[in-house]
């Protein structure tokens, strides 16, 4: 690089040329590289874009529709666009009218679903997972399987007061009576709503007099 700079204008030129043959072909492949990569960078920018537009727009739709159609809108969202997180709402949704149509295998279904889907996102914590199994380990609880819901929240690193709260409960089905102690501890030091508070000091108390 240094005798190209010490050279004169006119071999400068003819040192270009020279380095311009040599490596014409893989100068034209990289900028050929360069040119598809920009152009399939924007398009899957707008892709991204119109497909977020056209899932909020159809979840707008499913809000305000009949139960029936938001039957069927839900499941157009999580078809045409599952890498949504309109999907996910979705799904949760349908799980909700799953557990009040008392169809809790199609509601364990919907919640796994979004479970395993949240599951690869890199994050520590995920509240769309978070509640997720929150309403699944409720479920197991009402079906009279405790260590399905301790099982469940296991692998869960974050846990919120009412993941806690939740965990106490299996704890104390499975007359865990220690442990559920210390689940409702925790839930209640990170619960910051005074209702829910009084709701697992009554459980708290309750853990004694079982005691």
């Amino acid at each position: 690089m240094a005798n190209f700079f010490s050279a004169s204008p006119e071999e400068q030129i003819d040192l270009l040329s020279v380095w311009w043959d040599k490596y014409k072909y893989i100068l034209g492949m990289l900028l050929a590289a360069s040119v598809i990569f920009i152009v399939y960078r924007d398009y899957s920018i707008s892709s991204s874009n119109v497909n977020e537009f056209e899932s909020a727009r159809l979840y707008d739709d499913f809000l305000s529709s009949t139960l029936t159609d938001k039957k069927t809108k839900a499941k157009e969202i999580i078809d045409l666009y599952s890498d949504t997180l309109y999907a996910d709402f979705a799904a949760l949704h349908l799980a909700k009218i799953g557990v009040e149509e008392s169809n809790l295998e199609q509601a364990e279904q919907h919640l796994n679903w979004v479970i395993a889907r949240s599951s690869s996102w890199d994050s520590k914590f995920n509240p769309v997972r978070s509640i997720a199994k929150l309403r699944l380990a409720k479920i197991f609880l009402e079906q009279d399987s405790p260590q399905a819901a301790l099982d469940l929240l296991k692998e869960e690193k974050t846990l919120t007061a009412s993941l806690f709260e939740v965990r106490g409960d299996a704890e104390r089905s499975l007359n865990q009576i220690n442990k559920a102690k210390l689940s409702y501890l925790q839930a209640l030091e990170l619960s910051n709503s005074q209702p829910i508070k009084s709701l697992i000091s009554m459980k708290i108390s309750d853990l004694q007099e079982d005691g």
